[in-house]
C-alpha cells in the first residue's frame, strides 16, 4: 500500500512500509509538525488582493493588514514583478494597465505604492487576467471580451496579440516562465476548460475540461512550481481542483464547503491555497493537497477580486 497517494505531506513524501515521511524541497525547512514545509528566506510574504476600489496587503506573518493602492474605480486583475518590487493591475472602467512600486516604508501605517504609472492605456476592453512573466521581463493579459490574450513588455512596448479566437469567456490566466508555458481558463458555454500553449502562442491545446468535474466557471488559476500542477477554482460547482500541467491526475481538493459560495480566485504559497470568494466579502486558506484545516484569513468591505501571494518563491528562477 502506498501511503502517500492520500498527499499527506505539504511537499514530497517517501513511502516505507505501513508509514510514510514528509521532506521538503530545497528552499524550504520542516516544522515540528513534520508536515508543514516553511520557506527559508527572509522575505515575510504577503498577501495582495484587489477589491475594485483598492489594492489591499495582509502579511501572512506578521498579521498586518492594509491599503497598497486607492482610488481605482474598478480594479479586477492584478500580479507583481518581484525583482522590480513592482504590482500590476488592471482597471476594466478606465480599460488601463497600471504599475506602482513597494518602498521600505510600504507595510508601514498610511504608507501606499508610489510611482503609480500606465502601463497600457488603449486598446483595452475587458482585461480581467493578468501575468507577469518574470524571466522574460513581459506582461501577458486575457481581454474576455476581445476573446484573445496580448502581451508587451513591462513598460507597454513591443505588444502584440499571442492568441485570437476560438474563445467564448476567457477569464484567468497563469505563466510558467521557466518552462515557457502559459495556461489560461475560459468559461465556454459548451466547453468550458483550461487550455495551455507556449509564451509565444504555439502549440496550443486543452488541458482540462471542466465540465468533467461538474463544474463551468472556472474562475481561478494558479501553479504549484515544486508539483508542475495546475490549481483552478470553480465558481458554477464551488469547488478547488488540481492536475499535473499535461492535464492528468485530476484531484478534487474542495467541493461544496460552506467557505466554497462563490470563490474567484486563488493562489498558493507554501503548503496552503488562498482564495477569495464574493459572497462572504473574505479570504480564506486551506491546505492545498486535502482542503483541510480550512479557515478565514480576512474580512474585506467589498467583493475581493484577484489574490497573489508576494514572495521571491512564487517567481522562481530558471534551471
Amino acid at each position: 500500500m502506498n501511503m502517500c497517494e492520500k498527499k499527506r505531506c505539504s511537499q514530497q513524501c517517501t513511502n516505507l512500509k505501513g508509514n510514510y515521511t514528509c521532506s521538503c524541497y530545497d528552499g524550504y525547512q520542516q516544522t515540528g509538525d513534520r508536515w508543514t514545509c516553511k520557506a527559508n528566506d527572509t522575505f515575510s510574504p504577503m498577501l495582495v488582493f484587489s477589491n475594485r476600489h483598492q489594492l489591499r496587503f495582509y502579511d501572512l506573518r506578521t498579521e498586518e493588514y492594509g491599503i497598497l493602492v486607492s482610488g481605482m474605480r474598478n480594479t479586477i486583475a492584478l500580479d507583481f514583478y518581484q525583482a522590480e518590487n513592482s504590482v500590476f493591475w488592471t482597471d476594466v472602467v478606465d480599460d488601463k494597465i497600471y504599475r506602482a512600486y513597494f518602498t521600505n516604508d510600504t507595510l508601514s501605517e498610511g504608507s501606499e505604492l508610489t510611482g503609480r504609472t500606465v502601463v497600457v492605456s488603449s486598446g483595452l476592453a475587458t482585461a480581467e487576467g493578468l501575468a507577469v512573466d518574470w524571466i522574460g521581463q513581459n506582461l501577458y493579459w486575457v481581454d474576455s471580451l476581445l476573446d484573445q490574450i496580448e502581451v508587451a513588455k513591462l513598460n507597454g512596448s513591443s505588444r502584440t496579440t499571442v492568441i485570437a479566437g476560438n474563445m467564448e469567456s476567457p477569464r484567468a490566466i497563469a505563466l510558467d516562465s521557466r518552462k515557457g508555458i502559459m495556461f489560461w481558463t475560459d468559461w465556454d458555454n459548451n466547453l468550458p476548460r483550461i487550455e495551455s500553449a507556449s509564451m509565444s502562442g504555439m502549440n496550443r491545446t486543452v488541458v482540462v475540461t471542466v465540465a468533467d468535474m461538474s463544474g463551468g466557471w472556472p474562475n481561478g488559476l494558479t501553479l504549484d512550481y515544486e508539483e508542475d500542477r495546475i490549481l483552478w477554482i470553480d465558481a458554477r460547482s464551488d469547488s478547488i481542483h488540481s492536475a499535473y500541467y499535461n492535464g492528468s491526475d485530476i484531484i478534487t481538493i474542495l467541493k461544496g464547503h460552506q467557505y466554497l459560495y462563490h470563490p474567484f480566485a486563488i493562489t498558493l504559497f507554501e503548503g496552503y491555497l488562498y482564495w477569495s470568494d464574493w459572497r462572504t466579502n473574505m479570504v480564506y486558506k486551506a491546505r492545498k493537497w486535502t482542503g483541510d484545516d480550512l479557515q478565514p484569513v480576512q474580512k474585506t468591505q467589498t467583493q475581493p477580486f484577484d489574490i497573489h501571494v508576494v514572495h521571491p518563491y512564487r517567481q522562481p528562477k530558471g534551471k
